[in-house]
């Protein structure tokens, strides 16, 4: 993937979220959660997807380039696709309701970890 796709996909994804004043730009796994949990029988089911998988995307990209530059290379394979990474985050988040009060970046990020096999974050940022 891309990163100008990664971007494009993640903006559209956060441009679809109302803003919460207090929390700033960062969801929670719970947030997301409800986002990616929609039931394929609601009629907003594909909107919800789209957001959720942009948003997923959007992350895993900007977590990309940060262990990158920080020189713990890259986390996912190139051969991983949209699918793919969207399936994990989810079921990680199925899997690990505890996870669900963190971040929504450090439960992408920890779901990529186990994934993966591999550490987007620093050890620190995912207490």
């Amino acid at each position: 993937m891309t990163a100008l796709k990664g971007i494009v996909l993640a903006s559209v994804a956060l441009a679809s979220f109302p803003g919460h004043a207090d929390a700033g730009i960062f969801r929670t796994g719970n947030d997301l959660w409800a986002t990616c949990n929609t039931p394929q029988s609601n009629p907003d089911f594909y909107q919800k997807y789209y957001q959720c998988s942009g948003y997923i995307i959007g992350a895993v990209d900007s977590l990309e380039l940060s262990s990158a530059i920080e020189g713990r290379g890259e986390c996912i394979p190139a051969t991983a696709n949209v699918g793919q990474i969207t399936d994990i985050v989810i079921a990680y988040l199925r899997d690990k309701p505890a996870k669900r009060s963190l971040m929504a970046p450090n439960v992408i990020a920890l779901a990529m970890n186990e994934a993966f096999s591999c550490r987007m974050l620093p050890a620190p940022a995912l207490k």
